[in-house]
């Protein structure tokens, strides 16, 4: 079964694994020292939590924290509206964020500042008109409420 079509409760297992040990793997290799920082699955109820606490980013470095994130065989980056408005709160209030993008079924990655991803993200038409409400485009909802903009890998830098 593709992990698109299992359960929340089945995806929760694995989610975010493979590609966070593939981002630990290329840390060690680039000399890049980091440290877990993010939360990893607890035994909480994390809905409870400021949306800062709920989207730390996902690994400490010295000069940066890094958010992990993948995407299988849609080729899409899936970048959840709320968690967009919290890794920019980090990046702009503690310190900056990159993002860490793996591409699995291809094995390969690429790197992406705060900067370029609200770039990509960005609704213009609602920013052209001050529109702050909808900053992001909206091109699918996770659970029918949180909207994601949809990042297709070749457009990725």
């Amino acid at each position: 079964m593709k992990f698109s079509e299992q359960t929340w409760k089945q995806r929760e297992r694995t989610l975010g694994d493979p590609a966070e040990n593939a981002f630990a793997l290329w840390a060690e290799a680039e000399g890049i020292p980091t440290i877990r920082f993010g939360l990893n699955r607890p035994p909480m109820q994390v809905s409870r939590f400021p949306l800062e606490i709920r989207h730390m980013p996902d690994y400490l470095g010295y000069e940066a924290f890094w958010e992990v994130q993948g995407c299988g065989a849609d080729q899409t980056i899936k970048m959840k509206h709320d968690k967009l408005n919290a890794l920019l709160w980090w990046d702009s209030h503690v310190m900056r964020v990159n993002c860490w993008f793996w591409n699995q079924p291809y094995d390969t990655h690429k790197v992406v500042s705060m900067d370029q991803l609200f770039d990509m993200c960005s609704d213009e038409e609602a920013l052209a008109l001050g529109d702050i409400q909808h900053t992001y485009r909206t091109d699918g909802r996770f659970d029918q409420t949180k909207p994601f903009a949809a990042l297709r890998w070749e457009t990725i830098p």
